[in-house]
């Protein structure tokens, strides 16, 4: 699985077998970037699941989570499933992490 970047926003769709059923994934990342805010709210429609990513060395990373949870529960179903999940973990173990993990596990 190889997807192209694009500008700003980048999109990707994965056809993916799951027990014995096909699975279609569209994956939207922004980077959080506060200037593609306005349009984010169309690629909530219609979506099953949604995984929030952070920084796990970024402070500020993990405090505009919150803003994007808002949001997908605003434009989501109730049954939407969302993750929570931090990048960067390599940094783990050398000491960089800023987010205790604990922390991010009492998120709500």
């Amino acid at each position: 699985m190889e997807g192209q970047v694009t500008i700003g926003v980048e999109f990707n769709t994965y056809i993916v077998r799951v027990n014995g059923k096909i699975i279609k994934l569209q994956i939207w990342d922004t980077a959080g970037q506060e200037n593609f805010r306005s349009v984010t709210k169309i690629f909530y429609r219609n979506a099953h699941a949604c995984i929030l990513t952070y920084a796990i060395d970024s402070q500020s990373s993990f405090q505009n989570v919150k803003h994007w949870l808002n949001e997908v529960r605003a434009q989501c179903s109730n049954d939407t499933l969302i993750f929570l999940t931090g990048t960067k973990q390599d940094l783990d173990a050398q000491g960089g992490r800023k987010v205790p993990e604990q922390t991010a596990v009492a998120f709500q």
